[in-house]
């Protein structure tokens, strides 16, 4: 995980003692306080050139399409840190800026890492794609709202601002295709 600390640092190529004991520190402060969460459901979809049907929804996107074109079902998934991350992030930043930063880019590769602990179970270990979020490429940020929606995200503590920031911060949504058979 540090590799990765590093690269949301910025500084995936320097080697300073101070920045590894404040990740250290980070790492521990992280696992003490994140409390993970998260829900996903499988959906059949179909695409047409411009994107893709999923259950009641059609996302608008050649990009999402692209991604999708081998697919017939895809996982949506929502997954949080929890509130508490976030309040200790703002506080630390009171105090000691530094440190905030570095627990910033220690929470984002605390969420992908439990992202990919959970990304076998939940696409059944079927070979599946990438995982594409809203926000990425043209696939419109305001798609946010109906993935949490539909996944009913309220019951792991996670919502969106009519801004389409999730809250809690750290926090995560995205599609992930389970690749057709193949016969």
């Amino acid at each position: 995980m540090k590799s990765e600390i590093n690269r949301y640092l910025g500084v995936a190529n320097v080697s300073d003692p101070r920045i590894d004991e404040m990740i250290d520190k980070a790492v521990v402060m992280i696992k003490d306080t994140a409390t993970v969460k998260h829900t996903s459901k499988i959906f059949d979809i179909t695409t047409d050139e411009n994107g893709v049907f999923c259950e009641n929804l059609y996302f608008k996107s050649r990009n999402l399409r692209d991604l999708l074109k081998d697919c017939n079902q895809a996982v949506l998934l929502g997954i949080t840190l929890g509130v508490a991350v976030d309040r200790l992030i703002e506080r630390t930043a009171i105090e000691n800026i530094a440190l905030a930063s570095v627990l910033q880019s220690t929470a984002a590769a605390f969420i992908e890492e439990e992202i990919d602990k959970i990304e076998p179970e939940i696409t059944y270990g079927k070979p599946h794609t990438m995982r594409f979020s809203a926000g990425y490429g043209d696939f419109d940020i305001t798609h946010q709202a109906d993935i949490l929606n539909i996944l009913q995200t309220y019951k792991i503590g996670l919502s969106v601002t009519d801004s389409m920031q999730l809250v809690p911060t750290k926090s995560v949504t995205a599609i992930i295709g389970i690749k057709k058979e193949q016969k």
